[in-house]
């Protein structure tokens, strides 16, 4: 980078701890200041990670002026935080969803647009290797047309995850603003509406079946129709019993015959194209996928009740912020920006309205019913 970038965060849960792993080892980067409405969580939080300030309120934090604020606090507060951040002239990155309903997200994508910030929106998965060589064979055209997809994520959450003891917010509408669909799916949300989006209409059912005593959706089931013609199966479930089996995968289908996937097996590692049948490619892809594979890559390792202890691997954090640093420095392509980050909550927003009307949900999508 061309200039040194003071970087804040907001927020200093588990997520923040990767947010500042992966910006700490970034050329350019100074860890300028953390916030936290709990004084002491966010000095100790700046001490573990070298941060030279800490800040118990936003407005101190935008007063202090970093040039980026990275925002890592529960879903509800993305879009006010968004708008005081952006609305101030700084530059921000959120973490996923941008938001958990379509409305405060379109307007929280127009403050930052009209403020002349940048707003970007963290999906990292896109940056495994896998999902970057599937992506380019569906805009090669060596799939042809597609034509069907599936997403599938099936996670174990034991029920002592959703305890008021650990995580008040957790399992509430109020609190996490939905269940399975905004906060263990919506990185599949994103790489499915990546790869085949956009869609036309969507038809979905949730339930709690598996996990009662919570308020939010634990099991989701929804077709959808691909604006190019074509459809897509989304199938969701949390496992209230703690295994290492879960994944999450999405399989494409094209006009031509040809089909591929992507699978991350167990939760947190690294996704691979489990799946390849493109004609004269497939000992290649089996080649990479075994090397990749003997590496066992982990954003993060799930264990006991769902607990996630320090990631272990911050390569794809650190390729979105990389990506990030160099549009705000040279101008160059930055893909994962608000409007795109719009793309998968509107298809949130589809998934419970169609749930709670009973209806399909047709695009595009008013906000305002």
């Amino acid at each position: 980078m061309s200039k040194i970038r003071k970087l804040a965060i907001v927020g200093t849960g588990n997520i923040a701890r990767v947010h500042a792993m992966a910006c700490s080892e970034i050329e350019g980067v100074e860890l300028y200041a953390v916030c936290d409405q709990d004084g002491e969580r966010a000095r100790a939080f700046a001490e573990a990670w070298h941060f030279a300030k800490h800040y118990d309120t936003v407005h101190a934090l935008i007063e202090a002026k970093p040039d980026v604020i990275s925002i890592c606090t529960p879903h509800r507060s993305h879009p006010s935080l968004i708008e005081q951040v952006t609305g101030a002239g700084i530059t921000c990155m959120v973490e996923k969803p941008l938001a958990v309903d379509l409305a405060s997200a379109r307007q929280a994508v127009e403050v930052a647009r009209n403020s002349g910030t940048t707003l970007g929106v963290i999906f990292q998965r896109r940056y495994w290797p896998a999902a970057q060589r599937l992506k380019k064979a569906i805009e090669e055209g060596r799939l042809g047309r597609i034509i069907q997809a599936e997403c599938t994520v099936h996670y174990s959450r034991t029920p002592a995850y959703f305890s008021p003891e650990r995580s008040p917010w957790r399992g509430t509408w109020e609190g996490e603003g939905g269940g399975v669909v905004v906060n263990q799916a919506s990185h599949a949300l994103d790489m499915l509406q990546w790869l085949v989006g956009p869609f036309s209409s969507l038809y979905a059912k949730w339930d709690n079946a598996s996990h009662p005593t919570v308020e939010v959706d634990t099991m989701v089931a929804a077709t959808a129709a691909l604006a190019g013609g074509g459809l897509t199966t989304i199938s969701f479930g949390l496992n209230p019993r703690q295994t290492d089996k879960g994944f999450f995968e999405v399989v494409v289908y094209g006009d031509n015959g040809n089909w591929a996937s992507i699978r991350e097996e167990p939760e947190g590692a690294f996704g691979l194209n489990t799946q390849w049948e493109i004609p004269g490619e497939e000992d290649e892809i089996r080649r990479l996928t075994e090397a990749e594979h003997a590496q066992d890559k982990r954003m993060y390792r799930v264990v006991e009740e769902g607990r996630k202890p320090p990631e272990l691997n911050s390569d794809c954090y650190r390729a979105q912020y990389q990506e990030f640093f160099d549009h705000l420095d040279s101008g160059s392509d930055y893909s994962l920006t608000g409007e795109e980050g719009l793309k998968s909550v509107e298809i949130i927003e589809a998934i419970y309205r169609s749930a709670r009307t009973g209806a399909p949900i047709d695009w595009p999508i008013d906000a305002t019913t």
